[in-house]
C-alpha cells in the first residue's frame, strides 16, 4: 500500500509536553510531516499545563498538527476519564514509553478495540532493567513487553535491541529499528560564525547525562594546555543545583555559564558560534544537522569520555553505552578538532550535516508508517487486580521513600556496568 495516499488515523500517547527532550521533539515532527502527508494525528497527554498559563512552546507547535486530548488517572483510573474522548477510528497508537504503553493497552480496550499498538523504544533500559528490587509498575510493564508481538516494538538502535534481550530474557532481533528523526532542514541555512573555543551542550542535567559534570575536568584541563575554551550548558533538570554548586565551588564561573532551559525554537541560533557540541540524543544528531562538530559523549559515563564525533560512526547510536566500544578522551577529542586548519574545520563541520541526514525526518516518518502497516494485532488486560496491585505499591514506596529508601523507580536507567 502507499502510505502517503492512504490516511490513517494515529494516536500518539506520552506524559507531558511541557519540557524540551528527545522524545518531545521527535512528538511534534512526526506530527508535523505526518500532517503533512494527510494523516490523522492524535496526541494524548496526561499533564495539562497549569490553569492560566499559555502553552508551552512545543505544546503549542504540536497543536497545529494534531488534534491534543488529556487524560486523568493514567492507567489505574484512565477508563473513567477516557470515556469523554473522541478516540473514533483510531487504527495505530504510538506509545513512546513504558507508562504511555500501560495506558495504550487501556486506550484500546475502552475505546479503540481494532487499533493495533505500537511501542517505540528510546533508552535503552525503558522497559526492562537489572536494578532490584523492582516495582510493581515496572514487572507489569516487563510482562506487556515481553508479549509484544516483535514487529510492534520499534528499537531506536541496535544497543536498545541489545540491552532489552540481556534483561529482559527475550531475543528482539527481528524488530525493526526505528531512528530517532530530526528535521534537517531547519538547520539549513544557519549563518555560522563559529568560535572554536566555544563548547555547547543542550539537554536536561539528569542522573545519566553524567557528561555536564565530567565535562568541568575537561575545561580545566584544555585551559591548562593553553587552550581559552568556554563551556555553554543549556538546559534544566534536578541536577542543575548541584551542578551549579561543582562550578561555583570549582571557581569556573569565568569559563563555565550555566544558561538554564533553551526554548525550542532557539536552538539553532545557540549552534551558530558554537564551535564544538557535546551531548547525546537529538540534541546530538541536530548539533550536527546545524554544522556542528558534535562529540558523542556516553550515558552515566564516570569519565569524561566519549566515542567519537557522530560524523566518524556508523549505525544509530547516539550516547547509549556501548560494551566493547573505543573510548577516546573527551579533551583529547576536543583539542584534536581545535588543532585543524580552517578547511579541515570546514570539512568537519560538512561532514556532520551529512551524517545527520541519517536521521532526517522524511526518512524516518515514511519508515514509521512502514513499521505501522507491517505491525500485528495485540491485547494485553489490565485488570482491577493488577489496577489494586499498583496502587498498594504506589502508596507503600511513598512510605519508603519517606523512611530514606531509595526508589528503584527513579534509579532505573543508569547501567548495570561502571
Amino acid at each position: 500500500m502507499n502510505v502517503q495516499s492512504d490516511a490513517r488515523h494515529i494516536l500518539f500517547v506520552y506524559y507531558t509536553l511541557d519540557q524540551l527532550g528527545g522524545i518531545e521533539t521527535l512528538i511534534v515532527r512526526l506530527s508535523r510531516r505526518l500532517c503533512a502527508l494527510g494523516h490523522r494525528v492524535t496526541l494524548l497527554l496526561q499533564a495539562r499545563p497549569n490553569a492560566g498559563n499559555e502553552d508551552p512552546a512545543l505544546l503549542a507547535e504540536v497543536r497545529k498538527y494534531a488534534t491534543v486530548q488529556f487524560v486523568w488517572g493514567w492507567f489505574r483510573t484512565a477508563p473513567g476519564s477516557l470515556r469523554g474522548l473522541d478516540l473514533d477510528g483510531v487504527d495505530f497508537i504510538h506509545a513512546f514509553e513504558s507508562n504511555s504503553l500501560l495506558l495504550a493497552t487501556v486506550i484500546q480496550r475502552c475505546c479503540a478495540p481494532a487499533a493495533r499498538i505500537v511501542t517505540g523504544i528510546y533508552h535503552t533500559r525503558e522497559y526492562g532493567t537489572f536494578c532490584k528490587p523492582k516495582r510493581y509498575q515496572m514487572l507489569l510493564v516487563e510482562d506487556v513487553f515481553r508479549s509484544m508481538p516483535a514487529p510492534n516494538l520499534l528499537f531506536m538502535n541496535e544497543a536498545a535491541v541489545k540491552e532489552h534481550t540481556s534483561s529482559l530474557g527475550r531475543d528482539f532481533g527481528d524488530s525493526p529499528i526505528l531512528p530517532l528523526a530530526i528535521d534537517t532542514a531547519r538547520f539549513a541555512s544557519l549563518n555560522r560564525a563559529p568560535d572554536r573555543h566555544r563548547i555547547v551542550s543542550v539537554g536536561r542535567v539528569t542522573n545519566f547525562k553524567t557528561y555536564n559534570f565530567t565535562m568541568l575536568e575537561v575545561v580545566r584541563s584544555l585551559r591548562s594546555r593553553g587552550h581559552p575554551v568556554e563551556y555553554h550548558i543549556y538546559g534544566d533538570g534536578e541536577l542543575l543545583p548541584k551542578l551549579k554548586q561543582q562550578v561555583c565551588d570549582q571557581g569556573m564561573e569565568d569559563c563555565v555559564f550555566l544558561h538554564g532551559a533553551l526554548p525550542y525554537e532557539q536552538f539553532g541560533a545557540m549552534m551558530e558560534e558554537a564551535g564544538v557540541f557535546v551531548g547525546m540524543g537529538t540534541a546530538l544528531i541536530e548539533a550536527a544537522a546545524s554544522g556542528v562538530p558534535a562529540l558523542t559523549a556516553i550515558e552515566s559515563a564516570k569519565e569524561p569520555v566519549s566515542y567519537g564525533y557522530l560524523h566518524e560512526s556508523s549505525g544509530y547510536h547516539i550516547g547509549e553505552y556501548i560494551e566493547g566500544e573505543k573510548e577516546y578522551p573527551l579533551a583529547d577529542k576536543i583539542e584534536e578538532m581545535l588543532a585543524l586548519g580552517p578547511e579541515a574545520y570546514a570539512e568537519a563541520c560538512e561532514r556532520s550535516r551529512r551524517r545527520a541526514a541519517d536521521f532526517s525526518i522524511e526518512v524516518v516518518t515514511d519508515r514509521l508508517l512502514e513499521c505501522l502497516e507491517s505491525s500485528v494485532p495485540f491485547s494485553y488486560e489490565i485488570t482491577w487486580h493488577m489496577r489494586l496491585r499498583d496502587e498498594v505499591d504506589l502508596w507503600t514506596w511513598r512510605l519508603l521513600r519517606a523512611c530514606g529508601v531509595p526508589d528503584p523507580y527513579l534509579s532505573r536507567y543508569p547501567r548495570k556496568v561502571g
